[in-house]
């Protein structure tokens, strides 16, 4: 729908940080990639940038901001 934001990348964020607490990083970035395997590569793309800007050295990255 035109004017629509898309809800993916909140929704995989949030299903990365969940399955990573859980579980770990490793875990989680192959959870995402494993979901988005039959998208398209704009979706693929932003599972794989989810998973760099989510990982431990992102969040010190942006706790210095």
């Amino acid at each position: 729908m035109p004017g629509t934001a898309d809800p993916l990348p909140s929704v995989l964020a949030h299903a990365y940080a969940e399955i990573a607490e859980k579980h770990g990083a490793p875990r989680a970035a192959q959870f995402l990639l494993m979901l988005v395997a039959g998208m398209g590569e704009e979706d693929r793309t932003i599972a794989a940038r989810t998973i760099l800007m989510s990982g431990p050295q992102a969040r010190a990255q942006t706790s210095k901001k």
